[in-house]
């Protein structure tokens, strides 16, 4: 855990102490001021309210985050938390975690899941394929008490254009 979010795991920080905390990296990301206030209360709230102005388009082969209206830089309440770790379609979740080096390890972490029949003694390196097979499984019945859905529209049946107002 993040040890200094405001509102996770102990003592609230007040929006100043936040500031002296967090400023000159907000500065060195390019945040704009206006935002700071409001960034702190998403913190401090958990608001993950992204899914209101953005959708994810695909056309099978890459991908596209399009808005669903218009964003204005001068609007505090446009700066956005996101909380993701692996984008996957669940067809594809097991050939995601036999294929991508690390995953399934670093998935199995976040949500609590170990190898079976395997000790905190062993060396990872000693996995046997049949004890990552396992692991595997695991995650895969236990990912979804986590995993957030959504739906992927085709890029063909759905078009919008990104509009941001830079003016202010």
């Amino acid at each position: 855990e993040w040890p200094l979010r405001p509102g996770l795991g102990g003592e609230e920080v007040e929006y100043q102490d936040f500031l002296s905390l967090h400023k000159v990296q907000l500065e060195h990301a390019g945040v704009p001021k206006h935002y700071y206030q409001r960034l702190y209360e998403k913190l401090c709230h958990d608001i993950y309210d992204s899914g209101s102005y953005f959708i994810l388009l695909t056309d099978g082969e890459s991908w596209e985050v399009q808005s669903t209206r218009t964003v204005d830089g001068s609007d505090a309440n446009t700066i956005f938390l996101i909380d993701h770790c692996w984008t996957f379609h669940a067809e594809h979740l097991k050939k995601a975690l036999r294929e991508i080096p690390g995953l399934a390890p670093r998935i199995a972490n976040i949500i609590g899941v170990g190898y079976p029949d395997f000790d905190d003694d062993d060396s990872i390196d000693s996995v046997t394929m049949d004890a990552m097979e396992g692991l595997i499984n695991n995650i895969s019945e236990k990912v979804w008490e986590f995993a957030e859905t959504y739906t992927i529209q085709k890029r063909k049946k759905y078009r919008l254009r990104l509009c941001v107002d830079t003016t202010a």
